[in-house]
């Protein structure tokens, strides 16, 4: 799966790379036969519809979502 490195970034990274980039350490489940492979949704509409942008980077939701799922 490719993600976007950030919000302002067109660059994509895959969610192996970014992991060992950080030295995380994850449980590899098998995908499930209908996932999907790649997930870098537009935001143009919302952008220009609702003058909305991301108000947080990558690394910092994640942490974020990761310690609430703990909870």
């Amino acid at each position: 799966m490719l993600i976007k490195e950030s919000l302002e970034s067109e660059s994509q990274i895959s969610v192996g790379a970014w992991r060992e980039k950080r030295e995380l350490k994850f449980k590899h489940l098998p995908a499930f036969e209908d996932d999907v492979k790649r997930r870098i949704p537009d935001i143009t509409k919302i952008t220009k519809v609702f003058n909305w942008r991301p108000k947080v980077e990558l690394e910092e939701g994640l942490k974020e979502t990761i310690k609430w799922a703990l909870k």
